[in-house]
């Protein structure tokens, strides 16, 4: 099968969407819009974060820093953007609080919001005595689409004889908590094998990107199972679904050698199997806000009585045609191919496949990071979560009791300012 994986061809089969009709996917900064990729169906919602960070002082006042990610655009959203002193800048908001008191913060994007698909928010607060609580309350905007993937067409895409585009390049680059810990490559002598059995010993980029990010996907997708999201909760968690410390990863080689391993885990393979065959990718650690329980607070890992999760991480790969000068991202729902599939079916290669590129579900994923963000308030100073809170030494704060609820509500779409 794999000796005829680069020349496959498929007639064209396009899955339409009701109104509105499919737009051009939004381009990273540098790139054309791929035209294998449409987004339709939009929808904007008004995402609301809170974190409540029991916290004490000791000595004399300290420093504290809020680190929240802005994933300004991805496979099927964008985020708001307003004009600040003739820029444009996320439209995102953060109120914090020290003991019930609001206390002003110093606000710095890290990164280029005219050049990247995500920056570092970082709101710096005042040294300022904590006796109880340090809070705070994010608020944005992020037009949210399903996505329909011209694959047969896409199949043609060969692989770009130059450079990568800088937005797709710096996906190859090797992660805190994918590649890397504490700095450090993690081994991936099973990662490596697995590429090697996948292809045949072949040259990864001897078969069409496309066909191979397809092939790969399947393969991940019935070699391993789903066991849990991979959350490190804590006794709040317990009593309001709130609770959150971190996110507890395995290694590659310890997630093939189990077969299993948490849905952040499964989609860690996949991008690390996708960057080592030369694929760039990158994880979305994103909220579904279709899992939520209205009048509920939401579970972000423990799931409703339906088993749905909030917290919900996939994969994106770079989509790149050299010919065209247009760039892409496709995003792969690895986790839900994992429980769909036992054994890769009959026609998986040749038919396409919903959660590879097309999918209905992206309009109510709202993506929140592309990265880890290591949490500098947990006992582990290096923690893995999806927002951080650093501290100077000096101020206590047991992760065992934090609280971290995510509201949506949907607002009008209006009509966005492409950019």
């Amino acid at each position: 099968m794999l000796a005829r994986l680069a020349v496959v061809t498929l007639s064209a089969l396009v899955i339409g969407f009701c109104t509105p009709p499919a737009e051009a996917q939004s381009a990273s900064p540098g790139a054309k819009p791929s035209p294998y990729i449409k987004t339709g169906s939009p929808q904007r919602w008004k995402l609301t974060f809170r974190v409540e960070q029991p916290a004490r002082t000791r000595g004399a006042p300290r420093l504290a820093e809020i680190h929240l990610p802005l994933v300004l655009r991805a496979a099927s959203s964008e985020m708001a953007f307003v004009e600040d002193a003739g820029e444009d800048l996320p439209d995102a908001s953060l109120v914090a609080q020290i003991d019930g008191r609001d206390v002003a913060s110093d606000r710095v994007f890290q990164g280029n919001a005219a050049t990247d698909d995500a920056v570092m928010g970082v709101w710096t607060l005042p040294s300022t005595p904590i006796t109880q609580m340090l809070s705070f309350v994010a608020e944005y905007e992020v037009t949210a689409s399903r996505l329909q993937f011209d694959e047969s067409r896409a199949r043609r895409v060969e692989w770009a004889a130059g450079s990568w585009p800088a937005a797709a390049e710096a996906m190859l680059e090797p992660q805190e908590g994918i590649e890397l810990s504490d700095g450090a490559r993690v081994p991936d002598t099973a990662l490596s094998a697995l590429l090697s059995e996948a292809t045949g010993g072949r040259d990864p980029k001897s078969i069409g990107p496309v066909q191979l990010a397809k092939w790969l996907a399947g393969q991940i997708a019935t070699k391993l199972e789903v066991s849990g999201v991979g959350a490190v909760s804590n006794d709040r968690g317990q009593v309001v679904g709130a609770g959150f410390s971190s996110i507890g990863l395995k290694t590659y080689d310890q997630t093939l050698a189990d077969g299993e391993g948490s849905s952040f885990d499964v989609c860690n393979v996949l991008v690390a199997l996708y960057r080592k065959a030369g694929l760039p990718a990158r994880l979305v650690i994103a909220y579904d806000a279709g899992a939520e329980e209205p009048g509920k607070r939401n579970r972000l890992f423990e799931g409703d009585e339906r088993g749905a999760a909030a917290l919900r991480p996939y994969v994106e790969f770079a989509l790149y045609d050299e010919r065209t000068d247009s760039l892409g991202w496709v995003p792969v729902d690895i986790v839900a191919l994992s429980e769909r599939l036992s054994t890769m079916p009959q026609g998986f290669l040749q038919r396409p496949q919903e959660g590879f590129g097309t999918n209905r579900e992206l309009d109510a994923i709202i993506p929140l990071a592309f990265a880890y963000t290591p949490d500098g308030s947990t006992s582990s100073a290096k923690a893995p979560a999806f927002f951080g809170l650093v501290f100077q030494p000096g101020i206590d704060a047991p992760e065992a009791q934090r609280a971290v609820v995510i509201d949506t509500a949907t607002v009008a779409n209006r009509g966005r300012r492409r950019r």
